[in-house]
């Protein structure tokens, strides 16, 4: 399985990105940008994508819409700008930045196998 971090704080990044090894993924490429996120999705299609709501350039919440427009892929926001992802995403999937590695997983699981 291949996972697609948009996550432009490296330490987050590496933090999210063993949560998902340990979860079976096998493949995960890491995106500090909007842009970078979008070319990222267009060369290999995720079967999950973490995202926050705020990259180094650009916004993650327009990059995952663009990116999700063609196909649906799952996909949890971890960010610190929760109220602002559910305003703009009601139905998403988020975990409040700083968060407990237990939380991503559970949420990662959700978002692999909605109810």
């Amino acid at each position: 399985m291949h996972a697609l971090i948009i996550e432009a704080d490296p330490f987050v990044a590496i933090t999210i990105e063993q949560v998902l090894l340990d979860l079976g993924y096998t493949s995960i490429e890491i995106a500090a940008t909007a842009h970078e996120a979008i070319l990222a999705a267009n060369n290999r299609c995720p079967d999950l994508i973490t995202a926050d709501s705020s990259t180094a350039a650009g916004c993650g919440i327009e990059a995952v819409q663009t990116i999700c427009a063609q196909r649906p892929i799952p996909v949890v926001f971890v960010t610190e700008e929760v109220l602002k992802v559910v305003q703009r995403v009601p139905a998403a999937l988020t975990v409040q930045k700083p968060f407990p590695l237990i939380q991503l997983t559970n949420a990662v699981l959700r978002a692999r196998c909605p109810s």
